[in-house]
């Protein structure tokens, strides 16, 4: 199979050595590389003598091959003067093609004459997590709340990168800049750009999203209700889990020992309470040192509950269930681990976990009326493979890159879970050129 290489005007420069004159003329080469690897050139078309500057073959060379290709032409894309001159150096040579001229300013762009083989992927980033992520978002209208607690477009922007970072990628808050940054498409969704702001501000949002914490639980409770109805035998249980701190903790007056769930005994502990409903959705919930016992009554006497009835965990097999599945659910967006050396960055650290709980309740509560009882991890494995990228390609001819930024097609079993949820890709394609020293 022979490798086809762009073509390039050849001069040609030629003395009678009977008079000593001189001849010129010009004419469209293209060069071709057999398997064997060597080239041959050969004459496409003779162009005569041309009265035009050398840095301007390339682009007439490249119109004419056009031309003989039958190819589209975009209007505007070559001055008048290549297009005349192409023009009669196809007539010259009896070539009549039709040309088809588009308009640059259609929304169709025209293809474009180019080997895939010289396309390259670049820049690929995850897209399937979060637009589950910020469909969860937008279902809770947690913009909305936030803005009540007087967050402004920026805090907002940062408190959603930092919540979409325990949902799809948990850790501390400088994995989750690493992962917003190198891993993630997020910072190309609308109102979204914050990629300018540094590690440190990561630290400060997590901090305001605890300060809000009473808005922002109060503000859950009635969405969630609403959105959410709960049935009219509606219990909320009650359950104390603990995480472990990344060493000593000595600064930290929370980080205390006590019984891990997760036998971490070497390690300080802080703790978490919770009440839910009996359908996953937090109620109410309060941080405590890790040697606290359960403080039950304490934390059930809000205002959100009338009464209260205390059931032990081992009395109903649903109740255990319950816990059991929200326990698996909250460790998968915390990791079971806090990275800080204060009780407040501790204390925000593990609040921020608890709103990107809300959100993973709310798609596995609409998933499950659809039928699809899957947890979070198996979804986000799934939706991993979803995906951005750029497209790019250098025309050393025109002397310019391009670069398309796109969504991948997403599969079947992609598809699957964004029509449960109603979810489509609304990122556009984006197309820069970039010109070449």
């Amino acid at each position: 199979m022979l490798e086809v290489i762009p073509v390039y005007i050849r001069l040609h420069v030629s003395v009678d050595k009977s008079t000593g004159k001189t001849y010129v003329h010009h004419s469209l080469v293209e060069t071709r590389r057999g398997e064997n690897g060597l080239s041959k050139q050969t004459t496409v078309m003779n162009l005569g003598k041309l009265a035009l500057p050398r840095k301007q073959w390339p682009e007439l060379a490249l119109l004419l091959e056009s031309m003989i290709n039958k190819q589209i032409v975009m209007d505007g894309a070559f001055s008048s003067a290549i297009m005349d001159l192409a023009k009669e150096c196809m007539k010259s040579n009896k070539v009549y093609p039709q040309v088809t001229v588009t308009n640059i300013h259609s929304k169709e762009k025209p293809p474009r004459n180019v080997d895939m083989r010289e396309i390259k992927v670049r820049n690929k980033r995850t897209l399937g997590p979060e637009l589950v992520c910020q469909w969860a978002w937008d279902k809770l209208q947690i913009s909305s709340i936030l803005k009540k607690a007087n967050f402004t477009q920026k805090d907002i922007g940062m408190a959603r990168a930092a919540v979409f970072g325990r949902m799809i990628y948990p850790g501390s808050e400088r994995r989750t800049y690493a992962w917003a940054q190198d891993r993630s498409s997020l910072f190309e969704f609308p109102d979204f750009d914050v990629s300018q702001y540094g590690i440190d501000q990561f630290y400060n949002i997590s901090d305001m999203v605890y300060n809000a914490k009473k808005t922002i639980e109060d503000e859950l409770y009635s969405i969630e209700n609403k959105l959410f109805p709960p049935s009219d035998n509606v219990v909320f249980h009650y359950d104390l889990t603990n995480t472990y701190f990344e060493g000593g903790a000595l600064r930290n007056t929370c980080g205390k020992r006590g019984k891990s769930k997760e036998k971490r005994t070497d390690c300080p502990l802080m703790s978490l309470s919770l009440a839910v409903r009996n359908d996953g959705f937090p109620v109410y919930s309060c941080i405590y040192s890790g040697n606290q016992p359960e403080p039950i009554i304490e934390m059930l006497q809000c205002e959100k509950f009338d009464y209260v009835v205390v059931r032990r965990e081992d009395e109903t097999k649903n109740y255990k269930d319950i816990f059991k599945n929200g326990r698996e659910t909250f460790d998968v967006v915390s990791e079971g681990l806090v990275f800080h050396q204060t009780n407040e960055r501790s204390s925000a650290h593990i609040f921020v976990t608890l709103l990107a709980y809300h959100l993973v309740i709310a798609i596995l509560n609409t998933l499950s009326k659809h039928g699809d009882k899957r947890s979070w991890a198996t979804l986000r494995d799934i939706l991993f493979t979803h995906c951005r990228f750029s497209l790019f390609h250098e025309d050393k001819l025109k002397g310019k890159a391009v670069n398309i930024r796109m969504s991948g097609v997403p599969e079947e079993e992609h598809l699957e879970i964004y029509k449960k949820l109603g979810i489509t890709d609304y990122l556009k394609n984006i197309e820069t050129v970039e010109y070449l020293d």
